[in-house]
């Protein structure tokens, strides 16, 4: 919805008319623009969820390495499932390269 002007950016309610503010809680290259207008860094304007603190915090638990697969023990049932190819068969050749209309749509020739 933009403006004759060109977007509306709400430095206040974090918000800006080309949605990409709300959406990906970074500042659009629209808020960054109001923000260094009025003297404003703009990393004030983004979200908790990018910060550096809250990223450390996801990690700051112990990690164990993958377990070697030799070391894993499997249940003796599960070894004895036997497992069966797919019984569908590829098509041999190239696939077509014509998309599948969607419902409702109708093609249309174009003639030169």
């Amino acid at each position: 919805m933009p403006t004759n002007f060109g977007f509306t950016v709400d430095l206040d309610k974090r918000t800006c008319t080309c949605l990409e503010f709300q959406k990906l809680g970074l500042p659009c290259r629209h808020a960054i623009a109001a923000a260094s207008c009025r003297n404003m860094q703009y990393t004030m304007f983004v979200c908790k969820h990018h910060l550096k603190e809250t990223w450390a915090e996801t990690v700051r638990g112990i990690i164990l390495p993958v377990p070697d697969p030799k070391d894993v023990e499997v249940l003796a049932e599960i070894l004895m499932v036997d497992l069966y190819s797919p019984t569908t068969k590829r098509t041999k050749g190239r696939p077509g390269i014509k998309r599948k209309l969607s419902a409702g749509e109708i093609p249309v020739r174009l003639w030169c």
